[in-house]
C-alpha cells in the first residue's frame, strides 16, 4: 500500500500535468487566433486549406469567400489623430460580423488573413449558400455603425464596404488550388469594380 507521502506526491504530479496540458492547449489556441478579431489567423487558414487539400473528397461541395475592405487606408485616416483606433474598430467590427455569418450545417470557418483581408471557408456548403452568406455579410457591414470618443463627444466613423470574391468546388474546379485561384481572381475583379461588389468566379481554371 502507498503511504500518505506517496499519495501526496502522486496527486501533486497529476495536478502539475493537468496544469501543463491546459497551458499547452491555451498556447496552441492562441497560436491559431488573431487577437484583434478572435477569428482564425493566416497560419490557421493555410493549415486548414492544406489539410483540406490532402483529405478533400471530390463529391463534397466546398466554397471560399475572400474579402478585402475597400479604400481601407482612406477610412483609416478619416479622423485626424484617431487613425489606429479607427482601423482596429473597422477590422474588429467585420470580424464580429463574419463570426455571426457562420451557421450550423455550413461547417464554416472565418479567418483574418492579415491587415484588411478576410476569408470564410464553407465546407459542405454549395455555391448558392456561399453567395447567400456573402450578401448577408455585405448587408451587415452596410448596417454597421461604429463610434469613437473624440473631443468629449462620440463621433461616428464613415461607413465602410468590403469587396468579395467567391470560388467553389465543383463549379470552379475539383482541387483546393483551383478553389483558391478562382476566389482570388473573383476578388480582384470585384476590387476593380465599385466598392462593395461581390463577384462569383465564372470559369473553371486549369489544374496546374
Amino acid at each position: 500500500m502507498r503511504d500518505n507521502t506517496t499519495d501526496e506526491i502522486y496527486n501533486a504530479m497529476l495536478k502539475a500535468l493537468a496544469v501543463l496540458a491546459f497551458g499547452l492547449a491555451l498556447l496552441r489556441e492562441r497560436a491559431q487566433i488573431d487577437p484583434l478579431t478572435n477569428l482564425f489567423n493566416r497560419r490557421t487558414y493555410d493549415e486548414r486549406l492544406e489539410t483540406l487539400s490532402v483529405s478533400k473528397a471530390t463529391d463534397t461541395p466546398v466554397s471560399l469567400i475572400l474579402g478585402d475592405i475597400d479604400n481601407f487606408k482612406r477610412c483609416n485616416e478619416s479622423l485626424n489623430g484617431l487613425d489606429h483606433r479607427c482601423g482596429d474598430m473597422y477590422i474588429r467590427g467585420i470580424g464580429h460580423i463574419l463570426k455571426h455569418a457562420v451557421r450550423e450545417g455550413d461547417y464554416a470557418q472565418p479567418f483574418r488573413k492579415g491587415g484588411d483581408e478576410f476569408a470564410l471557408l464553407l465546407q459542405n456548403a454549395p455555391l448558392p449558400v456561399a453567395v447567400e452568406r456573402a450578401h448577408e455579410v455585405k448587408k451587415a457591414i452596410k448596417q454597421m455603425r461604429l463610434a469613437v470618443p473624440h473631443g468629449g463627444i462620440e463621433r461616428f466613423l464613415p461607413p465602410v464596404t468590403m469587396s468579395m470574391g467567391i470560388g467553389a468546388i465543383p463549379e470552379h474546379g475539383s482541387t483546393v488550388k483551383q478553389l483558391i485561384e478562382a476566389a482570388t481572381v473573383a476578388l480582384a475583379q470585384a476590387k476593380a469594380r465599385r466598392a462593395g461588389t461581390i463577384v462569383v468566379a465564372s470559369t473553371i481554371l486549369p489544374s496546374r
